[in-house]
């Protein structure tokens, strides 16, 4: 990376999702952590010390090198036993969920940017279903845009919510365990894709959400970020395939990422599958289902693998 960069004065390095490293690709993770702490210990390596534009003396120095890490906070036990741990500790921040007054103005003010008023009734609202909800912001993002279909002449009213999940009473008197409405919209945006397939599509979705679940030891399950190609089994219709991973990118519950669509079947391997939102996991009652019925089974396969 520093040698790609000859002319670099100073590099900024950002890991997103270092959890990552602790579920996925381990074989990888101890050379990967390693290089990570040779650049924290190096940090002028590879940077040029020519002077700037201005005529300053380049800073290939002590502070010519940064690496960032975001890392969710119930990965901590595997992060205070990895090597890089002792450089963490000295520089960590912990970003604390939003509250209350921050989570109505990132309802808010997006909205106000595009000249559409959030009645109160229905921030209030959101806000109180959020309260105590982990990843939080995912799920009003994705009730939000759902919302975005139901706008009345620039104003965002709180009947549309309750049009689209339940009125805040009929939740209290339902039998069922409390769910809020952020978990029923999503919930009901994923089994409406779900229910829109036919049987042989949704026999392959099973396997796929199956496929991109890190069954948690100890910890709750996470995404499994996967190749196409390794999702896709030898006997399977290859355009039915596809067209079921599309249908589930298109409602934006399933990421796809690496080579355009175009090339896909030609290189499926460079193309990266992901669950779009943890949530799911969790707020998704038939995947609930298909986790605990075949949880042991699909443990036992990867480690056949």
């Amino acid at each position: 990376m520093l040698d790609a960069r000859p002319n670099a004065r100073r590099l900024l390095l950002v890991v997103d999702q270092f959890e990552e490293v602790f579920t996925l690709a381990r074989a990888e993770a101890a050379p990967f952590q390693q290089a990570l702490l040779q650049l924290a210990h190096t940090p002028n390596h590879g940077l040029s010390r020519s002077p700037d534009p201005e005529g300053n003396e380049g800073e290939g120095s002590a502070n010519g090198c940064f690496v960032v890490l975001t890392v969710r906070a119930d990965f901590y036990p595997d992060l205070m036993v990895c090597p890089l741990w002792s450089e963490i500790d000295k520089h960590r921040v912990e970003i604390l969920p939003l509250d209350a007054a921050g989570l109505r103005e990132a309802i808010v003010k997006p909205a106000e940017g595009a000249g559409v008023f959030v009645e109160a009734a229905l921030v209030e609202r959101l806000v109180a279903d959020a309260a105590g909800e982990p990843g939080v912001l995912p799920l009003v993002q994705e009730t939000l845009v759902l919302l975005w279909d139901h706008l009345e002449r620039r104003f965002l009213p709180l009947r549309a919510y309750e049009q689209l999940v339940l009125p805040r009473r009929a939740y209290e008197q339902a039998g069922e365990p409390p769910r809020t409405g952020l978990q029923v919209a999503m919930e009901r945006r994923a089994q409406a894709a779900l229910d829109e397939l036919n049987p042989a599509q949704q026999a392959l979705a099973r396997r796929i959400f199956l496929r991109l679940i890190e069954f948690g030891k100890g910890r709750a399950d996470v995404r499994r970020q996967q190749a196409a190609a390794d999702l896709r089994a030898a006997g399977d219709d290859p355009a039915l395939f596809e067209q079921t991973l599309r249908h589930f990118a298109d409602h934006r519950l399933l990421t796809l990422s690496g080579q355009e669509t175009k090339a896909r079947e030609k290189n499926e391997s460079a193309v990266q599958v992901d669950i779009a939102h943890e949530a799911l996991i969790t707020g998704w009652r038939t995947l609930q289902q298909w986790v605990t019925e075949r949880r042991e089974a699909e443990q036992t396969r990867r480690r056949l693998e």
